[in-house]
């Protein structure tokens, strides 16, 4: 029997491949708009109120910033407060745990918005550049607050700047919006608690565009972290810590989606067992609402469970026990269409084939840095690369593996990036698409 409190599959809750993304990941951010007029009323969800009722929280307008993040989708509506949201993935650690954190927009000074063809505001609600785009300015929300309730501010970045990407031994390299095109890294300067200053040696006019192209702290660059809860466990803030062993604590104090700890995410880990589940409850201090004022997300937790058995797993989904699946770490492949169809009626699924971005899925790489010194000299060649490329059967691969569907590339980005959405952008993206 199925727990009572998970979302049912009708009336307004009702969750497919395409409401979960809608209701449960792309409703936490988007482009900053103004809800109606001067309002300063906020919903949100009953469990939270019960506890501002108490005493445990404060209210909801004190949780919020000044001016929070509105989602603007016009295909989002406004949703209804409750229920569990029941995944699910197969014999994969990163599904289990890094997946549900790659899920989550929540870290990201801005954003990508109308896939990847504007970009909007996150957690700073504005930015500029001077005329060269040597310098830009990050204007940050005003009254962030972290999942504990902790206030964020530009700290965190410089924590992150300063502490990490600077501090040999941890490893946090800097990431390309860091650099100018010579090269060289940028300087932050702090202006106040929520403005930050980038300043580069040489005109940098991409970085408004690397600042929205990930899900930062995540999978993209980490950008923040929560200086408040970490520098306990770094050794210039706590110099009693081993210097053989503070490396290893730190890292795993900072990976929100396996250690709970502060996150700005819509979701907060409650808990985690290794390649067995996730579990997520509200974030009570999120800074994003919808377009009527109701504080995200709707619902109350999410429940990840890593199935061993990727044929037990299958059988949950058809049988209606899962609520939302992403293609990624489950064990599906095209070949599974036919079964998830059929079960549709019984399991309250709907079934979507969507394009994941990506230009290309299958690529062979070459080892640039392989031992043996004659295949390295081959391998750096370019005619050898060439001819491998004419010589891989691309169509014989999509035949027996994608079904015939989509479309012969030698690995470019996807059609429809950015960068091929310009004036000459389509012919590039052909000559690419057709070479070798």
């Amino acid at each position: 029997m199925l727990d009572e409190t998970r979302i049912t599959r009708s009336g307004a809750l009702k969750l497919s491949a395409m409401t979960a993304v809608g209701t449960a990941v792309a409703a936490v951010a988007g482009t900053g708009v103004s809800i109606a007029g001067a309002q300063k009323t906020y919903g949100e969800a009953p469990s939270l109120a019960a506890q501002v009722a108490s005493g445990a929280l404060p209210s909801v307008d004190k949780r919020l910033p000044e001016n929070p993040y509105v989602v603007p989708h016009k295909w989002l509506t406004v949703g209804k407060y409750g229920g569990t949201l029941n995944m699910g993935c197969d014999n994969n650690e990163w599904g289990t745990s890094g997946f549900m954190a790659e899920l989550q927009y929540g870290h990201s000074p801005l954003r990508y918005l109308r896939d990847g063809l504007e970009i909007g505001p996150g957690l700073a609600e504005k930015w500029e550049s001077n005329a060269d785009a040597s310098e830009w300015t990050l204007y940050f929300r005003k009254g962030l607050k972290w999942s504990d309730g902790h206030p964020w501010s530009v700290d965190d970045i410089l924590f992150w700047w300063e502490d990490q990407v600077k501090v040999e031994e941890l490893k946090e390299y800097p990431p390309d919006e860091a650099r100018s095109g010579k090269g060289t890294l940028m300087t932050m300067t702090k202006i106040d608690a929520t403005t930050l200053k980038l300043t580069y040696d040489a005109p940098t006019p991409l970085t408004a565009d690397r600042l929205a192209m990930w899900v930062n702290r995540m999978i993209g660059p980490r950008w923040m972290d929560p200086k408040h809860f970490l520098q306990e466990y770094h050794i210039k803030y706590n110099p009693a810590l081993d210097k053989a062993t503070w490396v290893d604590t730190f890292r795993e104090k900072q990976q929100f989606h396996r250690n709970p700890g502060p996150t700005m995410t819509g979701w907060m880990l409650e808990s985690y067992e290794k390649a067995q589940y996730t579990k997520w409850v509200r974030n009570p201090y999120y800074w994003c609402v919808d377009s009527a004022g109701n504080q995200l997300p709707y619902i109350d937790r999410i429940e990840h469970i890593n199935y061993q058995d990727t044929e037990v797993f299958k059988l949950r989904i058809t049988s209606g026990q899962i609520d939302y699946v992403h293609g990624a770490w489950t064990g599906l492949a095209l070949s599974d269409v036919q079964t998830l169809r059929a079960a549709e009626a019984k399991s309250g699924m709907d079934l979507r084939l969507w394009d994941g971005g990506s230009g290309t899925s299958s690529m062979y790489f070459f080892n640039w840095d392989l031992a043996d010194p004659k295949m390295r000299e081959l391998i750096r060649m370019p005619k050898f690369r060439k001819a491998m490329s004419h010589a891989f059967n691309r169509s014989a691969v999509r035949k027996a593996i994608y079904f015939d569907t989509g479309e012969l590339t030698s690995g470019t980005m996807s059609p429809k990036a950015l960068e091929y959405n310009v004036p000459g952008g389509k012919a590039a993206y052909q000559e690419w698409r057709d070479s070798a």
